[in-house]
């Protein structure tokens, strides 16, 4: 028959472990999520880079400069934690700039009718009830034994309970009026520009068409003369170009060899004194195809420059097929990269090309 060890010996083991070692290290306990961010915590919009420096489309007329940047789906994750742009909200970032002697008026109803307001958008990145319900939970099974832990245990043993300190030092978990509040700050406004001012922000669409216009209308404060600024949209070609500190001949070689790598792609034409391969990428079955045709161009810069240039049809005809993640063209220039001895100088992916001069 087994002995049971009495509760109360028990305790004044741990405590003699605790205790009576002088130079026994505190132990630390189990850090709990519940101090921890949510998940489902959306750091404060970022915008990238400058507006007026970054935009695709501007437009000069009368002293008075439009610029208009259309965010793809990439830009809109890194900027909004969100992703809303393939389920039908453009993000376009607009800068106004009026460098004339009389005050314009700017609306957001004259740009586009349909214009989503922010606080709309907001609501989809809304942390769910339930989240917020699971937070209370945790917080109210784990508050009682935290507090009994800082009060009474830590003060007595080597243990060490992180709890009510650092929760208070974490920062407060955004709640929806904060994340509507977050909208609002960066959508742009209805507003008056005066003279040798501006006025920036961001406004909510539908995608427009690809290679068409979008029509930004400003009216004169005094006589509600209309000015009219119609920007394009971003062609309907996905465009990623990466130049190389290798000659033409090695890029070229390994162009070719990257490309039957890939077993998603399948070589129709190459052309070498022109720098251009013609790849089919996707399924071909019977009456039923998913492919497209792309291209990709090796230009040579200088003798020992050279730039490998990818231009692939965008099937969907709105602004909602940029952004969209394209393994297989990761993959080409990574296969790139790993062949070429060195990295590339310089690198750059051009996802909303300006559209060309005509």
């Amino acid at each position: 028959m087994r002995r049971r060890v009495p509760p109360v010996a028990l305790g004044l083991v741990l405590a003699h472990v605790s205790l009576g070692c002088g130079g026994y290290r505190p132990v630390r306990w189990p850090r709990s999520d519940l101090w921890a961010p949510s998940r489902s915590v959306r750091p404060p919009i970022q915008l990238p880079g400058s507006g007026a420096a970054s935009a695709q489309g501007r437009i000069q007329q009368d002293h008075v400069d439009v610029a208009v940047e259309f965010l793809d789906e990439r830009q809109t994750k890194e900027a909004f934690h969100a992703d809303f742009v393939r389920s039908g909200i453009q993000p376009v970032r607009l800068l106004i700039q009026n460098g004339s002697d009389q005050p314009y008026r700017f609306r957001k109803a004259d740009v586009d009718p349909r214009s989503i307001p922010a606080a709309s958008v907001a609501r989809r990145v809304y942390v769910h009830p339930a989240e917020t319900v699971a937070r209370l939970v945790k917080w109210v099974a784990f508050f009682i034994p935290g507090l009994v832990f800082e009060s009474i245990v830590e003060p007595a043993t080597s243990l060490d309970f992180p709890g009510i300190e650092e929760a208070a030092r974490r920062p407060p978990t955004p709640d929806n009026r904060s994340i509507k509040a977050d909208f609002l700050k960066h959508e742009i406004a209805d507003a008056e520009i005066g003279p040798n001012g501006s006025l920036a922000g961001v406004l909510f669409i539908r995608p427009p068409r690809l290679g068409s216009v979008l029509t930004v209308k400003l009216f004169t404060a005094r006589t509600q003369q209309p000015a009219v600024f119609e920007v394009p949209t971003p062609p309907p070609v996905y465009v990623q170009a990466r130049p190389y500190p290798h000659p033409y001949e090695k890029v070229w070689d390994a162009v070719l060899a990257t490309s039957n790598d890939i077993r998603s792609w399948r070589l129709v034409e190459r052309d070498k004194p022109r720098g251009r391969i013609t790849v089919r990428k996707g399924v071909k079955l019977l009456m039923w195809t998913n492919a497209v045709q792309m291209t990709v161009a090796v230009e040579q810069l200088n003798e020992r420059r050279t730039q490998v240039r990818l231009e692939l049809p965008l099937p969907r005809s709105t602004t909602a097929a940029y952004g969209t993640r394209r393994p297989s063209i990761e993959k080409f220039f990574q296969g790139l990269d790993h062949l070429l001895p060195a990295a590339p100088v310089e690198v750059g992916a051009v996802d909303n090309p300006p559209p060309p001069n005509r």
